[in-house]
């Protein structure tokens, strides 16, 4: 009778390891659904000292997202983001800037070392027309 408990019992080894599978393989198949989503703008920048352009996708379009993909195309730590447009003082980017860019914006970037002790950079995107 404890045999035929311990085969129907969900605490059985064969089944915990096909639930595992199951689980194993329902969490692959939503990483690659979330990997494979459209990302929400592309914009192509230009860093100092380069002549080619960047692709910079990002997920979303928040300061945030923009800043940290910056940060890791161009290997710097940026702290601040400025946009500055033909004969125009440069001005603080904020979310409400960052949903209006158009998709596939042409921009150049320079890079002005702030003066905190912790090394972080500010960038100034200069929007190309």
């Amino acid at each position: 009778m404890e045999k035929t408990k311990a085969r129907n019992s969900s605490s059985h080894p064969n089944y915990l390891h096909l639930k595992a599978l199951k689980q194993s393989s329902l969490i692959q198949n939503e990483l690659q659904t979330l990997s494979s989503q459209k990302p929400a703008a592309c914009f192509y920048i230009q860093f100092p000292d380069n002549d080619f352009h960047h692709a910079i996708y990002i997920k979303e379009r928040t300061f945030y997202e923009l800043r940290d993909q910056i940060s890791r195309k161009a290997q710097i730590q940026a702290r601040r983001l400025f946009y500055q447009e033909p004969s125009s003082s440069k001005r603080l980017i904020d979310e409400e800037f960052i949903r209006q860019i158009p998709n596939g914006q042409d921009m150049a970037a320079e890079f002005l070392n702030s003066s905190d002790i912790d090394g972080d950079i500010d960038v100034i995107l200069i929007i190309k027309v």
